[in-house]
Parts: structure tokens; sequence; C-alpha cells
């Protein structure tokens, strides 16, 4: 486990960059059993929403 941790947290904060590096951001969505892992993300993404282990619902409007 002690080599995964290191790996993972590289995957994580590339994960958060690349999200934020974008000009869209109005959603972002995360599937995780680590509520931490989900939490950070809450925390360090700049977008209006994040569903956490859930699909988003989609609209139409007029």
């Amino acid at each position: 486990m002690e080599k995964i941790q290191p790996k993972l947290q590289s995957i994580i904060k590339l994960a958060i960059q690349l999200s934020n590096s974008t000009a869209f951001g109005l959603s972002s969505g995360i599937v995780t059993n680590n509520m931490t892992h989900a939490i950070r993300f809450v925390k360090e993404l700049k977008v209006g929403t994040v569903n956490i282990n859930e699909v988003p619902g989609y609209r139409i409007e007029n």
C-alpha cells in the first residue's frame, strides 16, 4: 500500500490541475469509496457543482 499511495496522490493532483485548467467548469463528478479523496476534490475543484458517486441529471431547456 505504501507504494500505491504516492502514485494515487500524483494522479489526484494531476486530475485536479487538468480540471481547473479548462475554461469550462460548470459541473464535475467523482466516483470513489474514499470520502477523504472526495472531500479533497470538492475543496480544490473550481466548478459550480460536484456529484459524488452519482450520475448527474440532464435537462433540456427551450
